[in-house]
């Protein structure tokens, strides 16, 4: 029985090998091979590409555009960073308008228990003690990026020296933390072939052939066991969401409609900023384009102090936009455009402003990939979707035929006769 299992391991690593190598000869043969689709290879192209170094007055359009820069400079030297602390100011309802970014070995690492009982230990004692490693070593290299303006930031506070090694090796440079991702068309991927019951182990192989090696991911084991874990949790709160039905607090049509669509978390979310919009009273500065929105008297809380946010709105293109931001961080509209919403007669949620990631339907378009991935037949980067597409339906082929002998015999004869 071993070796049968052993045989369906080699013949699965085999087609693995077989079907990348073909991959990379097309490649090299194709005039077109710089159009085709690579979204790892793209991130990691996007990553090696940022080759200024930073200096304090350099601009950014966000605090994420400036961390994912810090983070790219810090790929190409060798060394992972980390967000140190953050500042949020009150005045403008808590947005975040500075940011430390520092290198992973900034501070001194805890002691720990056993290193605090390592001299209590008696004689006897063979109870093995893990052993942790100090990973900080005190490096000063940081980046301080401060916003000057809504949309503008800066860096206001730049250290380049390291007083630690740091790690040439791009290959080796992948495993450190803030270097570890998964791309969505991976996490497309990984989670098809787990509805397919294919084991986390074959699916980090498949990736590793599919993608030219796994010098060529940036995620180990791990992290691609947490993503299945991930989705098995939404799996379950997706099936919580379609069992029952949530409570409406109000006649309005807008909470019917988030109901229908958002799941119960998020649309728990939504009914709260319903709930808050009440408090607000709205004041006209030009008509059907630009309103203000005000704390009612004697309702202020501790978190909710004495701010007025202006609402931007467009009812013939259904555009509302807040200069609170709080749609572009949660990705659900705020209280003072529900208000301003409100205000105007728009009783529903504009398509732009719902999205698919917070709705029942999220998974919708993952549960139809395999037939989207054979309808770009006309695209110009078919022969990946053709790729991709027949690699699905290979990995089922290779699941049945390991399960016993005579399925594998009768997988080997079907593929011979096909090749």
């Amino acid at each position: 029985m071993d070796h049968n299992n052993n045989k369906n391991h080699e013949q699965m690593d085999d087609t693995f090998q077989s079907e990348n190598i073909r991959r990379n000869n097309e490649n090299m043969n194709s005039d077109d091979k710089h159009d085709e689709p690579n979204s790892l290879m793209q991130d990691r192209d996007a990553m090696e590409v940022v080759s200024e170094d930073p200096y304090i007055g350099k601009e950014f359009n966000s605090a994420e555009e400036a961390r994912t820069f810090y983070n790219s400079y810090a790929f190409r030297l060798g060394f992972s960073i980390r967000k140190a602390s953050q500042y949020k100011a009150r005045k403008q309802d808590g947005m975040m308008t500075s940011m430390l970014l520092t290198c992973s070995k900034e501070g001194q690492s805890k002691v720990r228990d056993y290193d605090k009982r390592s001299s209590t230990t008696t004689p006897g004692q063979v109870t093995p003690t893990k052993e942790f490693l100090h990973k900080r070593s005190g490096c000063k290299a940081l980046m301080r990026v401060k916003m000057i303006k809504e949309s503008k930031w800066v860096v206001t506070r730049f250290i380049e020296e390291h007083n630690h090694d740091l790690i040439a090796s791009p290959t080796k440079t992948r495993f450190l933390r803030s270097h570890r991702s998964i791309s969505n068309e991976q996490k497309q991927v990984i989670q098809l072939l787990r509805d397919q019951n294919i084991s986390t182990s074959q699916i980090m192989s498949y990736i590793a052939a599919r993608d030219g090696g796994s010098q060529n991911i940036n995620f180990a084991m791990k992290d691609l066991s947490n993503e299945i874990v991930r989705y098995e949790k939404e799996e379950e709160e997706e099936f919580k969401t379609t069992d029952g039905e949530s409570s409406l607090w109000s006649l309005n049509p807008i909470e019917k409609q988030a109901r229908e669509i958002y799941t119960k978390v998020i649309f728990s979310d939504f009914k709260k900023h319903l709930r808050d919009a009440t408090g607000f009273g709205v004041i006209e500065l030009e008509q059907y384009k630009l309103y203000q929105t005000t704390l009612l008297e004697n309702i202020y809380t501790l978190k909710q102090r004495s701010c007025s946010y202006k609402v931007a709105i467009e009812v013939e293109t259904e555009k509302v936009c807040c200069n609170c931001k709080q749609f572009e961080f949660t990705g659900i509209l705020c209280p003072h455009a529900l208000r301003v919403m409100q205000h105007v007669g728009m009783n529903f949620i504009p398509t732009r402003y719902i999205l698919k990631r917070w709705t029942k339907y999220a998974k919708k378009g993952m549960e139809d990939g395999k037939l989207k991935l054979t309808s770009s037949c006309g695209s110009s980067n078919g022969t990946a979707h053709w790729y991709d597409s027949l690699n699905f339906k290979v990995q089922q082929f290779i699941y049945e035929g390991s399960k016993n002998l005579e399925a594998y015999e009768l997988a080997c004869h079907k593929i011979d006769a096909a090749i």
